[in-house]
């Protein structure tokens, strides 16, 4: 609903019954005839608490899922942009990098680390490691510019 106010217009939202990561021909078939760049993968099943009493849909979603959306990309010239999460790090410290060492604490960060695994064999993919948490962000925006960060 947000990126949809800030992406441009001709920015595409299908929902899962036109386009469903665990369905590869469905996706191919919602891409052909498209003018499709870039697919910004933000489907997962991200509630830990159910992925543990689930981790199937875990497996088909966040692994095999974000494995046939890379497949997609590649065999169709796309550039990817995978969705993680921070809870791919063990938590105990904050503040992480990209080379911070990985320590998934529960199923579903161990899910989403496979979905990392399968976006890295795109050569054109950017992971995106976000912190989905109940504080609200307090800046009004993230950065000043391109080059800088508040």
């Amino acid at each position: 609903t947000e990126l949809k106010k800030t992406l441009p217009g001709s920015a595409l939202f299908p929902p899962r019954r036109l386009f469903d990561v665990t369905n590869p021909a469905q996706m191919q078939e919602f891409i052909r005839g498209r003018n499709v760049a870039v697919i910004l993968h933000a489907a997962a099943f991200t509630s830990p608490p159910k992925v543990d009493k689930d981790p199937t849909k875990a497996l088909a979603v966040n692994i095999r899922g974000t494995a046939n959306v890379a497949e997609l990309c590649a065999r169709n010239g796309l550039k990817l942009v995978y969705i993680s999460t921070d809870y791919v790090f063990s938590g105990e410290e904050g503040n992480y990098t990209e080379d911070d060492k990985l320590l998934p604490q529960n199923r579903y960060a161990w899910s989403k680390l496979g979905g990392e695994c399968a976006a890295r064999m795109s050569d054109s993919a950017l992971i995106l490691r976000l912190s989905f948490g109940p504080n609200v962000f307090p800046y009004p925006k993230a950065y000043v510019d391109q080059w800088t960060s508040r």
